[in-house]
């Protein structure tokens, strides 16, 4: 079962949607007002509240990004979907 999991994942598009929605659920969970715990440790590391949300805007954009851009890639291989 893993390697044909493997197998799978060695095609260019099945792989790019894995990273695709992998971005979606990594953006959505960077998002500052769930996850209490990290976004704790990251105000006490910087000493500001503002630092700290800053920090966690950007890496949910980051995820963002790369998800818009790889959806736009994967849509322009495939028009007909």
């Amino acid at each position: 079962m893993v390697k044909r999991k493997i197998q799978s994942l060695k095609d260019k598009k099945k792989r790019l949607t894995l990273f695709k929605d992998t971005s979606l659920m990594l953006a959505m969970f960077f998002l500052p007002f769930g996850y209490d715990a990290l976004f704790k440790l990251i105000m006490d590391l910087t000493g500001s509240y503002w630092a700290a949300d800053t920090v966690f805007y950007c890496i949910s954009g980051c995820f963002w990004l790369s998800y818009i851009l790889l959806s736009r890639s994967l849509n322009k291989n495939n028009p007909s979907e």
